[in-house]
């Protein structure tokens, strides 16, 4: 393989994972609505989820991070995420607002990440926060939490603790960041 065809890879798979999201939704909601086995579901989110790890650790690895390779990735991941979320909705399993919180941390994630790149001496295209990345990784992961304890007596609690401990690490998050960014310019 050239190196011109590696650097392709990662927005590549961020372009699949797209397209793999796109599709499981359809897939998750023909699945809950018509009482079949979760396992094909589960399946396509693992395989999304790997495909996420892949591409950031070739680019990474080959040294092409780019910020639209890196928009690209977040992006893929609220298309993800939302695409997770959207069949949840529809059978009533998570509450809407909670799918509209989770935007908009992404979308505030992106933000002040783009703030904190033009106002920083840091060049890295997307700054981390601890508790937003961990939040991030846990709003990724409910839908996966719910696939596997789908009719189960756990399954309605889990889901409420769940989005409690979302919500809190969300709103620390941006806290935080916007604090942040505040400080930045002051």
């Amino acid at each position: 393989m050239n190196e011109n065809t590696i650097q392709h890879i990662p927005n590549t798979l961020s372009i699949s994972r797209i397209i793999l999201s796109i599709i499981f939704t359809s897939v998750l909601y023909d699945t809950l609505t018509h009482n079949k086995t979760l396992f094909i579901p589960i399946i396509f989110f693992i395989i999304i989820t790997i495909t996420d790890m892949v591409d950031g650790h070739i680019a990474r690895k080959t040294g092409n991070v780019t910020q639209k390779g890196t928009n690209l990735d977040v992006i893929a991941d609220i298309i993800f995420m939302t695409s997770a979320y959207i069949p949840l909705v529809i059978i009533n399993v998570i509450p809407l607002w909670f799918l509209i919180f989770n935007i908009l941390f992404f979308i505030e994630f992106m933000l002040t990440s783009k703030y904190m790149k033009k106002y920083s001496k840091n060049s890295n295209t997307i700054t981390y926060d601890f508790t937003g990345k961990y939040t991030g990784l846990l709003a990724i992961g409910i839908p996966l939490i719910i696939m596997i304890l789908y009719n189960t007596s756990l399954m309605g609690i889990i889901t409420v603790i769940l989005i409690i401990i979302t919500v809190i690490g969300g709103i620390a998050s941006a806290i935080s960041r916007i604090h942040y960014c505040y400080n930045l310019t002051s």
